[in-house]
């Protein structure tokens, strides 16, 4: 399947989703007219995304529903991910005149580097929420993931406490500065000065769920370990 490279859109990762014009069964629980972010026009199939349409070249009609109806689906479409790499524009405001907008460090870089807006001290196996001075109004249908830079936990002794954090599209009033939660694992008081990189930014597409209660399908498979901690499996 091909979609039109040439076109152009302001998104960093992008989710389409392709309803065909018609498909050989309808299961129970389908909804192929609901499916969202889809649309036809004039024989081809056209991708509505987030931030725009992207109009795609005719395709070949196809069953996209399984013969066995036994399983059900909500929607019978196609998703397709497309990385585009393009500028998202993401409205920013510093709570203090000193603090400097963050930055991409390479050209192929994914996040952006968060650093502190001023001097602290960690003391050991303590967790502390460092201020970015920064306030992010993060676009609808993304989410900002706070992830820790390499370096801090090798050449600070500090790591991300919460592990990845997460700022939602609507924390973004003028109270909802973004911080880092550190925790010092080691022995000793870690200190942070105003501008130290501690943590990286990444703009994250993300779906909401719609739930639909019903039985457990499929075979329960085990976790927490089951599968063994030594070499992988060869068979099935």
């Amino acid at each position: 399947m091909t979609v039109n490279s040439r076109a152009t859109m302001s998104s960093t990762a992008i989710f389409f989703s392709q309803q065909p014009r018609q498909y050989r069964s309808s299961p129970r629980g389908s909804d192929t007219s609901r499916a969202p972010h889809s649309a036809h026009r004039s024989g081809s199939v056209t991708f509505r995304a987030i931030a725009g349409i992207i109009s795609g070249r005719p395709v070949r009609d196809a069953p996209v529903c399984p013969a066995d109806t036994t399983r059900r689906c909500r929607y019978a479409d196609r998703r397709l991910f497309l990385p585009v790499m393009t500028r998202l524009p993401v409205r920013i405001t510093r709570r203090h005149p000193g603090v400097e907008l963050p930055a991409y460090q390479t050209a192929g870089a994914a996040g952006f580097d968060l650093a502190a807006s001023e001097n602290l001290t960690v003391q050991p196996g303590e967790v502390v929420l460092v201020p970015t001075g920064l306030v992010m109004a993060v676009p609808e249908g993304y989410c900002l993931g706070v992830f820790a830079r390499s370096s801090t936990p090798l050449k600070r002794g500090l790591m991300v406490a919460n592990g990845v954090g997460i700022v939602d599209s609507d924390y973004s009033g003028p109270e909802d500065e973004i911080k880092i939660e550190v925790f010092n694992f080691t022995g000793r008081p870690v200190e942070i000065k105003a501008g130290d990189r501690l943590a990286q930014g990444v703009l994250l597409p993300y779906a909401r769920a719609e739930w639909i209660e019903g039985d457990a399908e499929g075979r329960s498979r085990g976790g927490f370990g089951s599968t063994g901690d030594g070499p992988g499996r060869t068979g099935p």
